[in-house]
């Protein structure tokens, strides 16, 4: 009879460290997941718009980053979005061709604050782009008006 018992106690030790064991294992595989999974979900992809500046105009909605390469009759630029820098959506604009050869490769940076994203393009016009924007592109601007 006490060999019996002591086989059953051998046994009912076994299935129990193969029950602790396995609720290790997964606990050790929910952690992982979980650990890493956000820091990938942040890492968003650029979406390529092509020549859509619809598309790229309803990624600047959620500053979700995007770029797109438009033409428009003898000029074209490559426009992008590159997320968020604290409350402000951070947009590029570089010109690849156009008519002015002083006006190729020239770029600037805007930061639109969220809440003007919806209507971002109206939000960059006269005073308010060269106060939201800087780069190449604003310093040729500005000494333009100056001449």
């Amino acid at each position: 009879m006490i060999k019996n018992n002591q086989i059953n106690r051998k046994g009912n030790n076994k299935i129990l460290i193969l029950i602790i064991v396995t609720i290790l294992l997964i606990g050790i595989i929910a952690f992982g997941y979980f650990y890493w999974l956000p820091e990938k979900e942040n890492q968003q992809q650029t979406v390529d718009c092509g020549n859509s500046d619809e598309c790229f105009t309803n990624y600047v909605k959620t500053c979700a980053p995007a770029k797109a390469e438009i033409s428009d009759q003898d000029i074209t630029y490559i426009e992008t979005i590159e997320g968020y820098t604290d409350n402000d959506c951070i947009l590029t604009l570089t010109y690849t061709e156009a008519p002015l050869t002083n006006l190729v490769g020239k770029e600037m940076t805007c930061r639109v604050p969220k809440s003007n994203l919806d209507n971002f393009k109206n939000y960059l016009q006269g005073d308010m782009m060269k106060k939201s924007c800087q780069g190449t592109l604003i310093d040729l601007m500005n000494q333009m008006e100056s001449e």
